[in-house]
């Protein structure tokens, strides 16, 4: 498939991949940390302060790269950007393009690593056509490293965002 030469955005499937069946099955991709709508105009410290009221016990050093999240999944990610999550278990990036605002609501998921039920844990939705689907191992390794940082969410550089481009 010919993806859109738009920005290229990495967005995990939980820890693990675990919820990586809810992602495809469902036509969408999902960023938890839900502390009420995000907007352009929002500072990081109102952010912040909102993810610290929710999430009393979270480490205040992580929280800048939280809000950081919530206001690219949230505000940066355009209609028509192409999203990549990954599926360890089966070692491929699935690519994807984005359909439709994110929307602050409340999402129930099974974890593949546990079974357990998450009941409605608040987060961002966007609908997402996944559309195709890259080997990791067809990837070259500086395309790998690009897209292997411990964030739940960024964009991917222009190299490697070009290689999977070439090879859906």
């Amino acid at each position: 498939m010919n993806f859109p030469n738009t920005q290229m955005w990495m967005i995990r499937a939980g820890r693990d991949g675990t919820v990586i069946h809810h992602f495809l099955d469902k036509g969408i991709a999902y960023l938890g940390w839900g502390v009420g709508p995000v907007n352009p105009t929002d500072t990081n410290a109102k952010i912040r302060h909102r993810l610290y009221e929710t999430y009393p016990r979270e480490n205040p050093g992580a929280l800048p790269n939280i809000v950081g999240m919530l206001k690219r999944f949230s505000c940066e990610v355009g209609l028509g950007d192409t999203l990549v999550t990954y599926d360890p278990r089966h070692r491929r990036y699935h690519v994807g393009i984005v359909k439709s605002d994110a929307e602050c609501r409340d999402v129930a998921w099974v974890d593949l690593a546990t079974g357990h039920e998450i009941d409605d844990e608040p987060g961002y939705v966007r609908k997402v056509d996944w559309a195709s689907a890259v080997s990791r191992d067809s990837l070259s390794k500086t395309t790998r490293d690009a897209l292997n940082p411990q964030l739940s969410h960024f964009r991917i550089s222009g190299r490697a965002s070009e290689e999977i481009r070439r090879l859906c």
